[in-house]
């Protein structure tokens, strides 16, 4: 929780100062599921939320099939956009 709150001053900074790249970038969030691989099959991967409940794959239910991988992820969150 405390990485999270640290998360949002950081960008509530970079705003404030108009740095619209960052060097680093802060990110608070929650282990939703553990991926069945990265974007490649041997790396490990997680997805995390952050909390934000706007409608997209963060808030969609998987209603049958194997455990997703990175890739099924991001295809998936490209055709919702």
């Amino acid at each position: 929780r405390t990485a999270t709150y640290d998360a949002a001053i950081s960008g509530w900074f970079a705003e404030e100062l108009q740095i619209e790249h960052p060097t680093w970038r802060a990110f608070g969030g929650r282990l939703d599921q553990v991926m069945r691989y990265g974007e490649n099959p041997h790396q490990n991967a997680g997805f995390y939320l952050s909390g934000d409940k706007r409608p997209g794959v963060a808030t969609a239910r998987q209603l049958q099939g194997k455990q997703l991988s990175y890739n099924n992820i991001n295809d998936t969150d490209a055709a919702f956009e």
